[in-house]
């Protein structure tokens, strides 16, 4: 499992904004992954207040 943190500047919005992308390994469709596969998730996800 891989994470990024990128940010994209376009015309729109030259300051830039933030995304984040999380990537996976070879489980497709399964829905299992480890703690530390969840802690990734779980600190790419947006809190809510």
């Amino acid at each position: 499992m891989v994470a990024f943190k990128m940010r994209f500047k376009t015309p729109e919005y030259p300051e830039g904004r933030d995304a984040i992308v999380i990537g996976n390994d070879i489980t497709f469709q399964i829905g299992s992954s480890g703690h530390r596969g969840g802690l990734v998730m779980a600190c790419g996800r947006p809190r809510w207040p």
